[in-house]
């Protein structure tokens, strides 16, 4: 009776706290993180209009088919999306710790919600909100005894980010060392059903590895630092929720060397250990290797290790419930419990402010693209390399009528441009992405510059070079 009253608390916490999210989200001007935030809101905003972004490799099959009815909304419409599932991702997180028994089940709410990484993903376009979703609802249906749902949603997962595959392998060993092999072949459902789809949409049925685009073992990114996940826990699960789940795992661990534990304890071990703990410790070797070693184009973000939250505040609660074992009065409890979240709101709206306001380069970006329609250049072509543009101006880049992404051929910027083309180039995306210098359009007689634009506050990009953004009239 007591954990039902706990679970009914925790599901009316969770409406209230992401209710407010959705809130601050209609008062919000752009992303907590822009270039592929918006990009794959594009892939989502214009799927029906292009269906063949619906099987774009890069932007997600899975991810752009869900979130594209809510893309249809705008940006805030994608913003939302990623808000409902964060909630459906922190749900099951919850639903897990009802399974797993565990008491004081609001602070699962907490943990997710107020994770920093968890905060930047609903005020973004980014995929990793769905892939905590699918990986921990698959989670919750194993530890029900759901195999085959557990197969299915885990079958799905490379099509949301494509190191979704190391779990299909890791549930294909945990459903050995249950001898549930009647599941292992669903866990290859996903990618058959998307092989079948793409050879008859696409015309070729090896289009999952011919349009892979990580398939190289190198990186355009370069490598970084073996720990550089480790240097960014604060601004991903939050110092509080980390240490707590480091308690959780040195009890986990403890408990191994319990004496002939009964079947009830052999089962909570199997799912905190193997599930919940190596499936999360997994993912974060991963990726730590993949960018030490400078491997499969992936960039070292932050970002990526939102994925395991749900799974990382499953064992801060276990941690959690350790240290407060001894008090028994339900007061000084819930003051503790009010204290710890107290403490992780804070320091996550030190890392983001909300609702979100433009800043850096997309600021500067919007005030040229408000300096075109309020000159006379509303007819105009344009040639853009910041996402955020076309958001901006709401018109699809995929038609590549009124506007398009890119040049077409960097040594002749002017090549197949109609006249009063304007490009719009920025300090970020044009110089690195784009591989197009501001000298050389500053130098090509074909263009003119319209104005230039710098912000408030002089920063550079990577180091390197001053931000500005300029407009080039084709002549």
């Amino acid at each position: 009776m007591i954990r039902k009253n706990q679970f009914f608390f925790a599901i009316v916490l969770l409406i209230i706290v992401f209710l407010i999210f959705g809130i601050l989200s209609i008062f919000s001007e752009g992303s907590l993180y822009g270039g592929d935030s918006y990009t794959h809101y594009l892939f989502a905003r214009f799927a029906f209009a292009h269906p063949q972004n619906f099987l774009d490799h890069w932007a997600k099959p899975l991810f752009t088919l869900l979130a594209s009815p809510f893309s249809f909304f705008g940006f805030h419409g994608m913003m939302l999306f990623n808000i409902l599932i964060s909630a459906f991702a922190t749900y099951f997180a919850l639903a897990v710790s009802a399974k797993l028994k565990y008491q004081n089940l609001s602070l699962i709410v907490l943990f997710c919600a107020f994770s920093p990484i968890f905060i930047l993903l609903m005020f973004s376009g980014l995929t990793e909100a769905v892939f905590a979703l699918l990986l921990v609802a698959a989670v919750y249906f194993f530890v029900d005894k759901k195999y085959y749902v557990a197969a299915i949603l885990i079958s799905f997962i490379p099509f949301i980010r494509s190191e979704g595959l190391i779990f299909i392998v890791w549930f294909f060993v945990l459903f050995l060392l249950k001898q549930k092999f009647k599941a292992i072949p669903l866990l290859f459902f996903g990618i058959f059903f998307y092989t079948i789809l793409g050879g008859f949409i696409l015309g070729d049925f090896f289009w999952l590895i011919h349009n892979n685009p990580y398939s190289a073992l190198g990186s355009v990114y370069g490598s970084g630092s073996i720990i550089f996940y480790i240097q960014n826990i604060p601004s991903t699960f939050g110092v509080i929720t980390f240490l707590l789940a480091v308690v959780g795992v040195i009890v986990i661990f403890v408990s191994l060397f319990r004496k002939n534990p009964d079947i009830e304890n052999k089962e909570l071990q199997f799912n905190e250990l193997f599930l919940i703990l190596f499936s999360a410790l997994g993912y974060f070797l991963f990726h730590s290797i993949v960018w030490w070693k400078g491997w499969m184009s992936v960039l070292g973000d932050a970002r990526f290790m939102a994925a395991i939250v749900p799974l990382i505040s499953i064992l801060a609660l276990k941690g959690f419930n350790v240290i407060v074992y001894p008090i028994k009065n339900k007061i000084i409890l819930m003051s503790v419990s009010s204290l710890v979240g107290i403490l992780m709101l804070v320091s996550s709206l030190k890392i983001h402010q909300l609702p979100v306001k433009l800043q850096g380069g997309d600021k500067v970006v919007k005030e040229a693209v408000l300096w075109i329609a309020e000159n006379g250049y509303s007819k105009s072509k344009i040639v853009y390399y910041n996402p955020i543009v076309p958001c901006i101006l709401d018109k699809d880049p995929y038609a590549k009528v009124l506007i398009q992404e890119r040049v077409n051929d960097n040594n002749q910027p002017e090549k197949d441009l109609p006249k009063n083309t304007i490009i719009i180039w920025d300090g970020h995306f044009s110089p690195y992405e784009g591989q197009l210098s501001l000298d050389s359009l500053k130098a090509n007689p074909n263009f003119i510059v319209l104005k230039e634009f710098f912000p408030n506050s002089p920063f550079k990009i990577y180091g390197d070079i001053n931000y500005q953004v300029a407009l080039f009239l084709r002549k």
